[in-house]
């Protein structure tokens, strides 16, 4: 598992900037919150996937452990997930209340990108909560 210097220094190197309040800026977070991140060795997922996301940056290469297994892979043919090597398939969602319908229906007018933004920002929760 990586740490967090090692990923801000990845994140870091792919933006082209050395300093911490370059990156703290750009993911729009106080100096304290970065500050106590470090501190505890926390990796701010949300936060990187949203970054990754507007600058057009691979994740893989941010999140990619030395080993180089691909953390996050996508098929563009079939919009296929693969998270750490397991395949969970097209992004689908089977509400069976209304709020979860309208959620669908949502997602279903978000375009490719977007869906994909979404999804890695709630695999980003699940790790986070693991």
């Amino acid at each position: 598992m990586q740490d967090f210097e090692e990923i801000i220094k990845k994140l870091k190197n792919k933006l082209n900037i050395e300093k911490d309040k370059d990156l703290y800026t750009l993911m729009e977070v106080k100096q304290g919150t970065f500050t106590a991140w470090r501190a505890r060795n926390k990796i701010p997922y949300n936060e990187i996937i949203a970054l990754c996301s507007i600058r057009n940056i691979d994740l893989n290469e941010i999140l990619q452990n030395k080993e180089k297994t691909k953390i996050i892979t996508k098929n563009n043919g079939n919009n296929n997930i693969s998270l750490n090597g397991i395949n969970h398939g097209q992004i689908h969602i089977n509400g069976n209340n209304d709020l979860e319908h309208k959620i669908c229906e949502s997602v279903k007018k978000l375009s490719d990108k977007r869906k994909m933004y979404y999804y890695h920002k709630i695999e980003a929760e699940l790790l986070e909560d693991e």
